[in-house]
């Protein structure tokens, strides 16, 4: 029996023992790393270093190092490792799993483990890319890929608008006109109105028309289907068939109708010719607009049948009338009496409003209608709607500024941040509202006042003794719709005032409103007062300068005037003497015609032939010279009463001229101080409307038209005073420039005579002398043929 081998038993190293082998080794293999070797010339040392300071005076050991211990290991339970909770081995090892299992394959086919063709990414694989695949076109090629996507648009959509098209164009342009419309009418809800009284006559029209052509067709004047080629017959007196047919065709009715008319330059007028062509194309049938030549120049709007080119009748393609415009737009809301929305339960068209006073916020809802129940609003509807008599126009006016005022006044209450002033009514809303009320009032007295007149009465009696049924009917028709639209408004201030302001009625409403305007009124007055008191001493050295500049044009029109006289007496004198002058010539020149007269008759016993013929020629000069001596006279005369009166009416002119002068100067004073007066009330308006609200811009808007007004006139006297003044200066101009000229003309005609007269009687002298030298040849040739008719009449004796 072999003997058993006993095997040494290791202890393991302690803790202690390991950590001093750990030192000793890792010293060891620091120090073995080292050299030490002489120093070495200096140079630039690159990149990074480390310096070692080793002391060279300690021993140097010459032991060498010795070598780390190997550490004893158990050959079975090997080296224990120190016991964590987690590492990151740890958790690698339960990623990868156990060898061999599936969750370590999926690890390795993830990671390309085993795979000799596995390449790293690169840095563009982890570039961001589209998912879809994209195509790099090249420039040249752009338009042929965009071409072939244009085209397959436009497939898509031809095929879904052919899917969506309606059955013919008829119902094709109704679609579009109920877009159209729709569109429109959301912009504008106040057109529901327009929209649909057009659409009223435009309906009324075409079922006129639609009668009479059931009428026709049941009389059998045309046939209800017929063809496209008609067979006309001509009778023997050349009398066509279809003549008569046509001709009862149109018996009774018009082509075309009026639908809308408007002023040429209203340029809201084109939203109504705008509907007109929408509903004549929902209803296929013509429509043109014209201008008229009248005085004003009008734009009216046509709707007419269209004409079959072939058959030459009217065309209705629709076998019945379709759905009103006006109720297209179902979806509306209904306000409340301060354009607050409610919500109805049942639809009404926008013409048929649900009257209901409530107060709701803002309330939405599907499928509910839409109307207008602002109370303020409604009243500016009624007034807006028909035909009002010319005596209450200018009530009306009133009324449509002071509405939208007041409605915006409301609103801004309504929208107080403090809550307790929300339903108390400011200054300014009243005044507002009574205004309205009074407005009222006074259409409905001036309507009685005008309706009962007697001059209404006549024409009415008038009307009925002719038998003029239809303009009597008319004013009645006016008489009642103004009653009735004065009672609606009534009836919707009241309940405005009643449910939106808290008063009782509107009674109650205007004693508040004269309350306070009486205090406001006694504030005005005792501001005037104060500023009357202040008044300061630059404007009384202002009025006294003007007094003083008063007096000095005063005193200046009475020196010119005094000059004037001297002036007028100085020409009067000149005139004199002219007269004298002309006088004196005048008698010199008739002396000396009377030496030349005595001269003539001493010459008549020799020359009684020719002394006849020079006294007729004087004769005649001397009858005129007496005319032209007469002519002149009579100029002279009436030139001097024209330059008298002319004096007169220029003294006149100038005393006025400065009168005017004078007064303008002070009216420009009084301006200026009323000015400056109206300044003050307006920035104290411009106050009490900033604490106020509108009423005091109301009332400061009254003061600025009042003032604007005020300036207008004075603007307008002062210009025509200017022209007035500017017509007389060229007036007395004109005559000193006539003056001036008649009195060359004068002396010129002097000049003239006695250049005449002179000139004259060298004439009658050379004449004279003519006359004599004529009479003496005449002599002469006559004694020749005197002795031989003597010696012919001796020679007959003779024989």
């Amino acid at each position: 029996m072999a003997t058993p081998i006993k095997l040494p038993i290791l202890t393991p190293p302690s803790s202690i023992e390991r950590v001093e082998a750990w030192t000793v080794s890792q010293a060891a293999d620091a120090l073995s790393t080292v050299s030490i070797s002489s120093p070495t010339p200096s140079r630039i040392i690159r990149g990074p270093s480390v310096k070692l300071d080793i002391p060279l005076d300690s021993s140097v050991s010459d032991d060498e190092p010795s070598r780390p211990k190997s550490e004893a290991v158990h050959t079975v339970h090997k080296r224990t490792q120190p016991v964590r909770r987690d590492s990151l081995k740890r958790r690698e090892a339960l990623l990868k799993g156990k060898e061999g299992s599936r969750q370590r394959r999926r690890w390795e086919n993830d990671r390309l483990v085993g795979n000799p063709h596995a390449q790293p990414p690169l840095p563009e694989d982890w570039e961001v890319r589209p998912t879809y695949p994209r195509h790099t076109v090249p420039y040249f090629l752009a338009p042929l890929w965009d071409a072939e996507y244009a085209r397959l648009n436009a497939q898509r959509s031809a095929k879904k608008a052919k899917a969506n098209a309606p059955a013919n164009k008829e119902e094709e342009a109704a679609a579009q006109v109920k877009r159209e419309l729709r569109a429109k009418l959301k912009r504008s809800r106040g057109a529901k109105a327009l929209l649909q009284d057009l659409e009223v006559e435009v309906r009324g029209f075409v079922e006129q028309w639609e009668g009479k052509q059931r009428q026709l067709e049941a009389e059998g004047v045309i046939e209800a289907d017929s063809e496209d080629e008609e067979i006309v017959f001509v009778g023997r007196n050349g009398a066509m068939s279809d003549e008569r047919r046509m001709e009862r065709e149109h018996e009774g009715l018009e082509r075309d109708k009026v639908v809308f008319e408007s002023l040429v330059h209203d340029h809201g007028a084109s939203f109504g010719r705008f509907l007109v062509h929408a509903i004549a194309q929902y209803y296929d049938l013509a429509t043109w607009s014209v201008t008229t030549r009248d005085a004003p120049p009008r734009r009216q709007a046509y709707v007419g049948v269209k004409t079959d080119p072939v058959t030459r009748r009217p065309s209705f393609p629709r076998s019945e009338m379709p759905r009103p415009l006006w109720t297209v737009q179902e979806d509306f809301f209904v306000q409340g009496p301060s354009c607050q929305y409610v919500v109805l339960s049942t639809i009404r068209i926008p013409s048929q409003p649900l009257y209901i006073i409530i107060h709701t916020f803002n309330i939405r809802a599907l499928d509910t209608a839409t109307a207008n129940m602002c109370q303020l609003c409604a009243i500016k509807t009624v007034s807006d709607g028909a035909r009002w008599p010319n005596c209450v126009l200018e009530y009306k006016k009133d009324l449509d500024s002071v509405i939208p005022m007041a409605h915006d006044e409301y609103s801004k209450m309504l929208e107080n941040e403090d809550k307790s002033l929300r339903n108390k009514p400011n200054e300014s809303l009243i005044a507002m509202v009574a205004d309205i009320v009074e407005n009222i009032q006074k259409m409905e007295a001036d309507e009685k006042t005008w309706w009962l007149s007697d001059k209404k009465k006549q024409e009415r009696q008038f009307m009925a003794r002719t038998g003029d049924d239809e303009k009597l009917t008319r004013q009645h028709v006016v008489h009642a719709m103004t009653i009735e639209m004065i009672e609606e408004m009534k009836l919707k201030v009241g309940g405005f005032v009643k449910w939106c302001m808290g008063f009782g009625n509107s009674e109650d409403l205007l004693e508040a409103a004269t309350a306070t305007r009486a205090a406001k009124a006694e504030a005005r007055e005792k501001a005037d007062e104060e500023e009357r008191a202040r008044m300061t001493e630059k404007e009384r050295q202002e009025k006294e300068a003007a007094m003083e500049e008063q007096k000095r044009l005063i005193e200046k029109i009475r020196k010119e005037k005094q000059e004037r006289l001297v002036e007028s007496a100085r020409v009067a004198e000149q005139a004199r003497l002219e007269k004298q002058a002309a006088q004196d010539e005048r008698a010199r020149l008739d002396a000396q015609a009377q030496a030349d007269d005595d001269e003539t008759e001493d010459d008549e016993t020799a020359k009684p032939t020719r002394m006849s013929s020079v006294a007729a020629l004087w004769d005649i000069a001397k009858d005129r010279k007496a005319r032209m001596d007469s002519e002149i006279k009579a100029k002279e005369k009436a030139r001097r009463a024209e330059r008298i009166a002319k004096n007169k009416a220029d003294e006149q002119a100038k005393i006025d001229a400065d009168k005017a002068k004078a007064e303008e100067k002070i009216r420009a004073f009084e301006q200026a101080k009323s000015d400056r007066r109206a300044k003050e009330e307006a920035a104290d308006a411009n106050r009490a409307s900033s604490s106020g609200g509108l009423a005091g811009l109301w009332e400061a808007a009254k003061a600025n038209k009042n003032k604007a007004d005020q300036e207008r006139k004075q603007k307008d006297q002062l210009e025509a005073q200017e022209k007035q003044w500017l017509a007389e200066k060229a007036k007395t101009e004109k005559k000193e420039k006539k003056r001036l000229r008649s009195k060359a003309d004068m002396k010129a005609l002097q000049e003239s005579v006695s250049s005449l007269s002179v000139k004259q009687k060298e004439d009658d002298a050379k004449k004279d002398e003519e006359s004599v030298s004529k009479d003496e040849e005449s002599v002469k040739q006559e004694e020749p043929s005197q002795k031989n008719g003597e010696s012919a009449n001796r020679d007959e004796e003779v024989d």
